[in-house]
């Protein structure tokens, strides 16, 4: 039920929320992206470097490290920064 303080109509409603949907598409499309390209720069290395048994254990520890560093790096200065807006905000 509609309180007597809701003036928008249903098709107000409709536009409010279908702009709302588009703009959340586009940010999740974003994350998408951004999710593949993780997977394709991770599947090589869990593909042929984690299970293969004869690279020494302690070089998968040190390759591991020095990636997350890395992926630490990317984020911290190439990543969003705390006043960033979506994608999707005009």
């Amino acid at each position: 039920p509609r309180s007597h303080q809701d003036n928008t109509t249903g098709e107000e409603n409709e536009a409010i929320f279908g702009d709302a949907l588009k703009d959340a598409a586009k940010d999740g499309l974003v994350l998408l992206t951004g999710s593949v390209i993780l997977m394709m720069i991770a599947a090589p290395f869990e593909g042929f470097f984690s299970f293969n048994p004869n690279i020494p254990d302690i070089l998968k520890v040190v390759v591991a490290l020095l990636v997350g560093i890395a992926w630490f790096l990317f984020y911290k200065l190439v990543g969003r920064h705390l006043d960033a807006k979506p994608v999707a905000a005009k």
